[in-house]
């Protein structure tokens, strides 16, 4: 299949792509932030461009939003496809500009029991007198553990005997899943991250004190496909490849979070071993890649509610080989893990007087506590 060029001005950016490509999925491929409100129906009109080059003859939506505008070469990106190369005049006004992102807030003390623990241990050597396993000798000394990862027992004999029996011992749930050499007991971070319709939050945490390290946000790139949940879901049944093309974006949007808290605040990659995510019942689905288009129509059936939790090379995120992802669960259709971690986070089952919460975003839901009972809606 041919490829052609397509330049952004002002900037220059550039990206080859297929031919057929719209101007707005080239756009997200470049990284220019144009808008798509309506999830690339034409109908919003607010990808408007300026494009010079072979595109795809004018469509009715197109005819209708931009009249005669068509013959300056104005061009719903959303609607115009690459025929050979062009160049692409952005103007400001469809550009999705940078948002204030919500970082910081309260919080309230919660006993320090992650599911991820790190241990050092100066263990024993082996000898005529004592032939335990490598395995049994670190469980032994751990206390707690009951089993072992492939891969931590193909480092095992190696690792131990490098570093004179002194080793740190990663456990998940119980399960030894690494053992480093030295102490390393100290370095065990996790990274929380709010999946928002329209931004996105992660939290870089240490796990030995429970203390938020930083934090860092970013618009979510699916906003491209549709400012809300519908639109998104509407993208993904009008494109064979919409599922994947919106699971990919949040991947690597999330990655560059994790890179960006990385760097910011010394920690390398490999030294997370555990994520949490949240989000509303569709993010939720297209961050896992599952298909949510069930939840737009009646009854409303999400593919799973249950809390899960996955490896995160599983999902592609860039993390340490065994670390966990923990997915909250959702409530319903229109009441996703967002809900589920801000009840965790105000502990509002255990308050006495009637108590709103209210989660004001691209969508809205509220709990109300009373009586010892929660209802939510949205």
């Amino acid at each position: 299949m041919r490829r052609f060029e397509v330049v952004f001005q002002p900037g220059g950016r550039t990206v080859e792509v297929v031919e057929g490509t719209t101007l707005l999925e080239a756009a997200s491929l470049a990284g220019v932030p144009l808008e798509g409100v309506c999830g690339g129906r034409g109908t919003c009109g607010k990808c408007e461009v300026r494009a010079k080059g072979k595109l795809s003859p004018s469509t009715s939506s197109e005819r209708r939003a931009l009249g005669d505008k068509l013959s300056l070469g104005a061009r719903l990106a959303c609607q115009a496809r690459v025929l050979g190369r062009v160049v692409v005049e952005v103007p400001d006004a469809s550009l999705r500009l940078g948002q204030k992102i919500l970082r910081e807030g309260v919080t309230r003390y919660v006993p320090l029991d992650p599911m991820v623990k790190k241990r050092f241990l100066c263990l024993s050597k082996p000898s005529l007198d004592d032939q335990r396993t490598d395995l049994e000798r670190v469980l032994d000394a751990l206390g707690e553990g009951r089993a072992a990862d492939l891969n931590a027992l193909r480092e095992l004999p190696f690792v131990v005997r490098r570093n004179e029996f002194r080793v740190t011992a990663v456990a998940v749930d119980g399960t030894l899943v690494a053992v480093e050499g030295g102490d390393t007991s100290g370095r065990c971070f996790g990274v929380a991250f709010d999946v928002g319709t329209t931004t996105l939050v992660g939290y870089l945490l240490d796990l030995s004190t429970g203390e938020e390290v930083g934090a860092s946000a970013a618009m979510n790139p699916q906003a491209a496909c549709g400012d809300d949940v519908i639109s998104r879901i509407g993208y993904l049944m009008e494109h064979e490849d919409g599922l994947e093309r919106l699971h990919e974006g949040i991947i690597e949007a999330l990655n560059e979070l994790i890179s960006e808290l990385c760097r910011d605040y010394e920690v390398r990659p490999d030294e997370v071993y555990l994520i949490s995510v949240v989000g509303n019942t569709c993010m939720h689905h297209l961050f896992l890649k599952l298909d949510p288009r069930n939840i737009a129509s009646v009854p409303f059936v999400p593919v799973v509610s249950d809390p899960l939790v996955f490896k995160a090379e599983e999902l592609g995120l860039k993390a340490h080989r065994e670390a966990r992802v923990v997915v909250l669960p959702n409530v319903a259709a229109y009441v996703g893990a967002d809900i589920v971690g801000g009840i965790l986070a105000t502990g509002l089952w255990e308050v006495e007087a009637p108590t709103l919460l209210v989660d004001i975003g691209t969508n809205g839901e509220m709990v109300l506590s009373a009586d010892g009972r929660m209802m939510a809606c949205s």
